[in-house]
């Protein structure tokens, strides 16, 4: 359990420097952003962070589990997708169409996995 805790913390202090460095750099930030309050969606779709600066709006999606087999990186069935859907969805693809959803709206959409915070990777896309 200590371990868990551990990574949880290393997490949450990742997420407050990549916050700060938005903050910083002008970017309104919006977190847990529902896609139905950007456009019109029936999905129950979340993006992790919403910024904005002027004009310009992007999405930021935090990935985990990259080594633990995650929810994002697994061919699991996603049984809300697929019943709404009518077709067997598994979680990366579900993955896939809310990000195809967010650009086919306009907005650029990021991912980083929290080793890339780690490395702050996302400073070469945010100037």
């Amino acid at each position: 359990m200590a371990r868990k805790n551990k990574t949880t913390l290393k997490n949450f202090l990742l997420l407050q420097e990549f916050e700060k460095f938005c903050l910083d750099k002008g970017f309104t930030i919006q977190k847990e952003v529902l896609y139905k309050d950007l456009f019109d969606t029936d999905r129950n779709y979340r993006a992790d962070y919403l910024l904005i600066r002027n004009n310009y709006r992007c999405m930021v999606e935090i990935n985990g589990g990259q080594y633990s087999g995650g929810r994002h990186n697994n061919s699991a069935t996603n049984i809300s997708a697929s019943k709404k859907l009518n077709t067997k969805i598994t979680n990366y693809e579900n993955d896939l169409m809310k990000l195809n959803l967010a650009q086919a709206n306009g907005i650029f959409v990021f991912q980083f996995t929290y080793e890339m915070l780690f490395k702050q990777i996302y400073k070469q896309y945010f100037s």
